[in-house]
C-alpha cells in the first residue's frame, strides 16, 4: 500500500481555508443585503448585521493567525504589535457577539413574556430602541474594549521602557564604579 501520510497541519489546512472563505463571503453578503435593502432594516436584522460584522472581525483577525500557529507553533514573526492587535480584535469580536446575542435574547423575552409592554411602547419607538441598543452593545462595547486594551498596551510598553532605563542606569553606574576601582 502506497499511502501518503499527512501531518495534522496538512489535514486541517483545507478545512480552515474552507471555513475562512465561507465565513467571510457569507458574512459580507449578509452585511451587503441588509444595508442595501431598506425593508430589511428591522430590529432582528440589525442584530444579524451586528453578528455578521463581529464574525467578520473574528475571522479576519483570528483565523490567519491560528493557521500560522499550526504551521509554526513556536514562532510569531509578525511582531508584538500584530500579535497584540490580533488578540485584541479577536477578544473584542467575541465580546461583541456575546453582548449582541444577550440584547437579542432580552428583546425576545420582552416580546414573548411581556407582549403588551411592547404594544404600549409603540412599534416606531421600538425600532429606534433596538438600533440604539445595537449600537451600544456592539460599537460601544467594541470601542470601550479597544480603548482599554490600547491603554493596557501603553502601560505595558511604558513599564518595559522604565525597566530598560533602570537597567541602563544601573549598567552605567556599575561601569563608573568599575572604572573608579581601577583608578
Amino acid at each position: 500500500l502506497n499511502q501518503t501520510w499527512q501531518s495534522p497541519q496538512e489535514q486541517q489546512l483545507p478545512m480552515s481555508v474552507l471555513i475562512f472563505v465561507a465565513g467571510v463571503l457569507g458574512n459580507l453578503i449578509t452585511c451587503i443585503v441588509i444595508s442595501r435593502n431598506k425593508f430589511m432594516h428591522t430590529a432582528t436584522n440589525f442584530y444579524l448585521f451586528n453578528l455578521a460584522v463581529s464574525d467578520l472581525t473574528l475571522l479576519l483577525s483570528g483565523a490567519p493567525q491560528d493557521v500560522y500557529s499550526y504551521w509554526y507553533p513556536n514562532a510569531f514573526s509578525f511582531g508584538d504589535v500584530l500579535c497584540i492587535l490580533g488578540s485584541v480584535l479577536t477578544e473584542t469580536a467575541t465580546n461583541a457577539t456575546v453582548l449582541t446575542i444577550t440584547a437579542f435574547t432580552v428583546e425576545r423575552y420582552i416580546a414573548i413574556c411581556h407582549p403588551f409592554r411592547s404594544l404600549v411602547i409603540g412599534n416606531h419607538f421600538v425600532e429606534h430602541v433596538f438600533a440604539v441598543s445595537g449600537f451600544i452593545f456592539f460599537a460601544g462595547s467594541m470601542t470601550t474594549i479597544c480603548v482599554l486594551y490600547v491603554l493596557i498596551g501603553i502601560k505595558l510598553k511604558r513599564s518595559r521602557l522604565l525597566q530598560a532605563m533602570a537597567r541602563r542606569s544601573l549598567d552605567v553606574h556599575r561601569g563608573i564604579s568599575a572604572q573608579s576601582d581601577f583608578s
